[in-house]
């Protein structure tokens, strides 16, 4: 299982990948909270009105949603070696994936600048 640390609004938060193994693919992704006093991971079930951009090899970023033009509440995200641009909805529990292009290989990886 792959994941990433990111910070936001002074908590500490892991989001998850989850694959079966053989299977080249995010079956599941998870958001957890470190809750210092329970010295525990908390599962969430919403990021209000957050968005994550998630490179889960590099960097995790907590945004504000609206100021970045994103939808609330979902995590975005690249993976290795995929040109794939996904998008994991927490309220509804599914993942999209956004093509860049047909032109493009499917194993450039794609980049965020920010």
């Amino acid at each position: 299982m792959e994941f990433q640390l990111l910070e936001s609004h002074g908590e500490l938060f892991r989001v998850s990948f989850g694959q079966q193994f053989f299977i080249d693919e995010v079956l599941h992704v998870g958001v957890q909270r470190l809750d210092v006093a329970e010295m525990a991971w908390v599962k969430v079930h919403t990021l209000g009105d957050r968005a994550f951009l998630v490179n889960s090899r590099y960097f995790g970023a907590s945004l504000s949603a609206e100021e970045a033009g994103l939808k609330r509440n979902c995590v975005y995200f690249l993976r290795h070696g995929d040109k794939g641009f996904y998008v994991y909805n927490m309220e509804r529990g599914t993942t999209t994936l956004h093509n860049p292009g047909r032109h493009l290989q499917d194993d450039v990886a794609a980049e965020i600048l920010l």
